[in-house]
């Protein structure tokens, strides 16, 4: 059971219809439900075990490599020193003279 590509030549809509063999009446245009249509040229695909096989290991490369990347970013913040923020704390008049204070925070990990 083919699927063959259409392009209404009314307004240009591309769609794609399965054609049974039990309807082999062709199709009309879903957008204006012209019948002036145009049949396509598809792009077909082949399938062996050696493309199958081909996939998969170009698939493990992919995930090997992103497995390195994130490992890589990872030991990348955990060997940067943490952050601090530094925060004065008011204080009022009757205790400028003792001295001011300065917290330290220290990002969490």
């Amino acid at each position: 059971m083919p699927i063959y590509e259409y392009e209404c030549r009314g307004c240009g809509h591309q769609f794609e219809f399965l054609l049974l063999p039990s309807n082999p009446a062709a199709p009309a245009c879903p957008a204006c439900k012209g019948q002036e249509l145009e049949r396509r040229i598809s792009m077909f695909a082949v399938s062996s075990d050696g493309t199958r096989q081909q996939a998969l290991n170009d698939g493990r490369k992919r995930a090997a490599g992103a497995k390195r990347e994130k490992a890589h970013a990872d030991a990348a913040s955990a060997a940067a020193p943490a952050a601090r923020t530094f925060c004065a704390v008011a204080m009022p008049r009757s205790m400028a003279a003792i001295a001011s204070v300065s917290v330290a925070f220290t990002a969490p990990a």
